[in-house]
């Protein structure tokens, strides 16, 4: 019995050292918690600092955010308004086009019209001096027909001339002698 109350004892002095190793680590481990604890509480004060400055930041970037919802609305609004500006001025724009194409239309049918009026004029009047030309070439033929005629003429009357001179030439020897003649006659009847 007493041997094995050494041995529980020694069982329990094994014990009670592994239990005192188990406390001096705990014990340890405590203070090294404790230090992780100290250490942690010294990070957490930045941080919580950090987080302040942070939730300082968040609520004015929300005050940014909803004065930008705000002016983003403003915006929406003045676009939705020039947009409709702008459609109500390409319709116009769209109207003012189309009155501009039928009246560029019908001045276009106009000068159709005209150039086809033209045309006919251009085609009679081309008519015409092609009769013109034809008549033109018939003038010059008659007229060179008749300076030939002239030369002619002239050459008869140049003939002529020559003749009428001889003629008046016998003429005045025919009168000498037949005065010549009527005094004979008369010195005869004397």
């Amino acid at each position: 019995m007493w041997e094995e109350q050494l041995k529980s004892r020694s069982h329990l002095e094994e014990r009670v050292a592994q239990l005192d190793r188990e406390k001096a680590e705990l014990l340890e481990q405590c203070e090294n918690e404790r230090k992780k604890v100290k250490k942690l509480v010294e990070l957490k004060r930045p941080v919580e600092l950090r987080l302040d400055q942070e939730m300082k930041r968040n609520i004015e970037l929300q005050k940014d955010c909803k004065r930008l919802k705000r002016l983003m609305s403003r915006a929406m609004k003045k676009v939705r308004v020039y947009e409709e500006r702008e459609m109500e001025s390409q319709l116009n724009l769209q109207g003012e086009v189309k009155n501009r194409y039928s009246e560029m239309v019908s001045e276009l049918g106009r000068l159709r019209t005209k150039v086809g009026d033209l045309s006919q004029q251009l085609e009679s009047e081309c008519k015409k001096c092609i009769q013109l030309e034809a008549q033109n070439h018939n003038l010059r033929e008659e007229l060179s027909t008749m300076r030939e005629n002239q030369e002619k003429l002239e050459k008869s009357r140049c003939q002529l001339k020559e003749e009428v001179a001889k003629l008046k030439h016998h003429l005045e020897a025919n009168m000498v002698d037949r005065s010549q003649i009527e005094q004979y006659k008369r010195e005869i009847e004397e």
